[in-house]
């Protein structure tokens, strides 16, 4: 934002320049006497000898609003440096939890993985929860992954709809086992549909 209004600054004041330089000598002279800058004296003001000194001036603009891009330039490589390095902490702290969690599940005694489907008229889904219990019988459960479907425009019937939401969750079984690089002691299927469990 900051370099888009220098860039802005910068490329108003080249125009004026231009301008100032393209005039011919007649209109530069008359216009010396009512413009004069702080930094022409009386004698070049009234001898019409002002290009030289609009050029100066014109150069010491430039040279401060091209000191002022660069400073802009520095402090957003700065600024992105630090939203780098923002990341890359995230990251670590992401990458610790995952390890502090696997060596919870490792020292673990039992482990337990549940799958629970439903369905209803509007739609099925099903869920996975991860169930580690240590040696004193203090238990932690995890959510692994989960979905959820809407119901097709001519709605099925509910027990196809049961059947579905279980298809999804005998889907999550398979994932789990091959992400999960881990020996799962017990798995179960939940559900409250009678036709899925016949």
């Amino acid at each position: 934002m900051y370099i888009d209004c220098v860039n802005e600054l910068v490329t108003e004041h080249k125009a004026k320049i231009n301008s100032w330089l393209q005039q011919p000598p007649c209109q530069l002279g008359q216009e010396s006497l009512s413009q004069v800058l702080p930094e022409d004296s009386v004698s070049t003001a009234k001898s019409g000898k002002t290009l030289h000194s609009r050029a100066r001036s014109a150069t010491s603009l430039m040279k401060s609003l091209s000191s002022a891009r660069a400073r802009a330039a520095e402090k957003k490589a700065a600024l992105q440096r630090l939203h780098e390095l923002q990341d890359e902490e995230l990251k670590i702290q992401q990458m610790k939890s995952q390890v502090e969690l696997r060596a919870e599940i490792a020292a673990a005694e039992a482990k337990k993985r549940s799958y629970e489907a439903d369905a209803s008229q509007y739609g099925y889904g099903a869920v996975t929860y991860l169930k580690v219990q240590d040696n004193k019988r203090n238990s932690k459960c995890s959510f692994v992954i989960g979905n959820s479907r809407l119901a097709p425009i001519k709605p099925p019937t509910i027990p196809r709809m049961e059947l579905s939401a279980a298809v999804v969750a005998t889907k999550f079984e398979k994932i789990t086992r091959q992400e999960l690089s881990l020996p799962i002691d017990q798995s179960f299927f939940w559900t409250d549909s009678t036709c899925v469990l016949c």
